[in-house]
């Protein structure tokens, strides 16, 4: 159950509107809002908006933004530190994800083996439900559980 949604955003009337829109809190900085149990990033930025060092162990992340190659929301932390990550379409992340790309490429992601795993959505979806994950779960983008979790 979501108890409380906050929020951040380097435009300070961005933030203000969004979270008058969707009941959310605005954070004070960043790490603020990463501090969370569950984060969502969405924005096209080149550069990272969210950094390993901010998450906690077992933190969700759903980066939903950076869908071109030279986008990117997260800091290779957060990938390399993932236990694994889940995206709609691994040959589509291999050319679009711009977080994905130079993990996967140098290796901090394996692809079926290793400590971060790059699981297609279709096959994390097709699993059987294990106890402890909703029911869709997963949607779209890509989502990365930090160790310490349970996909």
């Amino acid at each position: 159950m979501i108890e409380r949604a906050v929020a951040w955003c380097r435009s300070s009337e961005r933030l203000a509107a969004f979270c008058e829109s969707n009941g959310a809190v605005p954070a004070d900085g960043p790490q603020e809002a990463a501090a969370c149990d569950v984060v969502v990033t969405a924005t096209t930025s080149k550069d990272p908006v969210l950094r390993g060092d901010w998450l906690r162990d077992g933190v969700l992340v759903c980066a939903i933004g950076a869908n071109d190659p030279r986008a990117r929301e997260l800091d290779a932390p957060v990938i390399t530190r993932a236990a694994f990550v889940c995206c709609d379409s691994i040959e589509d992340a291999k050319l679009e994800s711009g977080d994905l790309i130079d993990p996967v490429a140098f290796t901090a992601i394996r692809l079926g083996s290793g400590v971060a795993v790059l699981v297609p959505l279709a096959t994390l979806m097709s699993e059987p439900r294990r106890e402890g994950r909703p029911a869709g779960s997963w949607r779209s983008g890509a989502g990365f559980r930090r160790p310490g979790s349970r996909p």
